[in-house]
C-alpha cells in the first residue's frame, strides 16, 4: 500500500533529530492506516490495526522508541500523516506539528487551530468560549461540566467563510484505552456538536489520560456532513514517559 504522506520533519539542525527523522521516514514509507473506536471497557482500538500488514504494524510500533512527540492524523478519510512536534507553547499556547513535505498542523488544547497542506485546510480557528473539555485539560475543573459548552469559529480553504461549532459534553465514561502512547484507564468524552447554518449534528470524541490529563486521541469534523478528522498521539508531548 502506498501512503499519500509519510512522516514529518523539523529542521532544527541537530544530528540526533535528523537521524530520528530519517529512521521514522524509513519505518513509514509505504503504509496506510485506518481508525476505529469503541465504548466502555472494550477500549479505543489501535488506529493502526486495520488493513495493515503485521510487518508494517511492527515498524510503526518502533516509533515509540524515538524520543520526540509524534501525532498520527487521518483527515477526511483519504489523507494521513505522522507528524513530529516542532515547537511547543508558541504565542497563544499553540503546539506546531510538522509532517512530510512541510505539511503543518497546530493544536491548542483540544482544538485543531490550523492545517496547511491537506486537501481541505483549516486556515484559521478561534474560540469564543473554551468549554468543559478545555477546562478539564487545563486543570481548571476536576469534572466535565455538561452545562459549559464550547463555541469555536473555523474558516476553511474550501469556503473561506467562518462557521460556528457549538459543542456540549453529553457522556463521560471510564474506559480501558489501548494505543501507542498509553495503555490503561482513560476518560472517554462524547460531545454533541452543532454547526450554525447546517442541519443535523455530529459527535466529537476524546480519550484523555486522567492522571496527567494528556489528550490521547480525538475524532472531530469540520461540518455535519464532512468526514472525520482523527488524531492519535503516538507519543504525547506532555506525559512523563516511564521507559
Amino acid at each position: 500500500m502506498n501512503a499519500e504522506r509519510s512522516v514529518g520533519v523539523q529542521s532544527h539542525g541537530s544530528r540526533a533529530w535528523l537521524l530520528a527523522v530519517t529512521l521514522v521516514g524509513i519505518l513509514l514509507s509505504g503504509c496506510n492506516a485506518l481508525v476505529g473506536t469503541s465504548g466502555l471497557v472494550d477500549a479505543a482500538r489501535d488506529v493502526f490495526s486495520d488493513d495493515i500488514s503485521p510487518e508494517i504494524r511492527e515498524q510503526l510500533r518502533g516509533l515509540r522508541d524515538i524520543p520526540y512527540a509524534q501525532l498520527y492524523v487521518r483527515f477526511a478519510g483519504t489523507e494521513e500523516a505522522v507528524f513530529l512536534l516542532a515547537e511547543q507553547k508558541l504565542p497563544g499556547g499553540q503546539d506546531l506539528w510538522i509532517g512530510s513535505g512541510g505539511v503543518k498542523l497546530a493544536m491548542q488544547g483540544p482544538h485543531v487551530r490550523f492545517t496547511d497542506g491537506m486537501v481541505i485546510d483549516i486556515i484559521e480557528s478561534e474560540s469564543v468560549r473554551d468549554g468543559a473539555v478545555w477546562a478539564f485539560l487545563q486543570g481548571e475543573t476536576d469534572e466535565i461540566q455538561p452545562y459549559d459548552p464550547s463555541v469555536v469559529w473555523i474558516k476553511t480553504s474550501e469556503s473561506r467563510e467562518w462557521i460556528e461549532q457549538r459543542a456540549v459534553a453529553e457522556q463521560v465514561q471510564e474506559v480501558i484505552y489501548q494505543g501507542f502512547a498509553y495503555t490503561g484507564p482513560a476518560i472517554k468524552i462524547s460531545e454533541r456538536v452543532q454547526v450554525t447554518g447546517q442541519r443535523g449534528e455530529f459527535r466529537r470524541l476524546y480519550w484523555i489520560e486522567p492522571r496527567t490529563r494528556s489528550l490521547l486521541r480525538m475524532s472531530t469534523q469540520i461540518g455535519t456532513d464532512s468526514r472525520p478528522i482523527v488524531l492519535e498521539w503516538v507519543r504525547t508531548p506532555d506525559r512523563r514517559d516511564s521507559r
